[in-house]
């Protein structure tokens, strides 16, 4: 059981992956707020996810209802709709 808690918590950084702007700064600042950029979107992510589930009385360890890729798709049209 331990063993597979690890296996999620490693799935889930490698997730963290996909909300990573593409960069080649060096510079460690960009870097920094491009990491914590992102592990703040897909916090949300799987905030939004998980709410989903409660109110469609899905089982919260089942695979995701909102995709990764339909949810920064909405977050990047929001961001660009309020200009």
């Amino acid at each position: 059981n331990s063993y597979s808690r690890r296996w999620d918590i490693e799935n889930q950084y490698k997730s963290v992956k996909a909300f990573l702007p593409k960069t080649s700064s060096k510079d460690y600042r960009v870097r920094l707020f491009s990491f914590t950029f992102a592990a703040l979107l897909y916090n949300l992510w799987r905030l939004t996810d998980y709410l989903v589930k409660l109110g469609t009385d899905r089982e919260i360890r089942s695979p995701p209802v909102v995709t990764a890729r339909t949810f920064v798709r909405a977050v990047s049209q929001s961001l660009r709709q309020g200009g």
